[in-house]
């Protein structure tokens, strides 16, 4: 799961979040990732993402995320 985050996109939100089932998570093949940038609209209150209203979608990043 790691080389998806080294290449052209976001790393999985668990990482940045601070996620305490990440080692967990990555082990059985599932992460979850920011697809819109490092900034989360949402508010919850066990996530250290970064909070508040994520810049408009780039016209590269769709391409970025078919090439993963």
């Amino acid at each position: 799961m790691r080389h998806v985050h080294s290449s052209q996109v976001k790393a999985p939100s668990g990482e940045e979040a601070m996620c305490p089932n990440m080692g967990e998570r990555w082990g059985s093949g599932t992460a979850t990732f920011l697809m819109l940038g490092d900034v989360c609209a949402r508010s919850c209150g066990f996530c250290d993402v970064k909070r508040g209203m994520p810049n408009p979608l780039g016209w590269t990043k769709p391409n970025a995320w078919r090439k993963t």
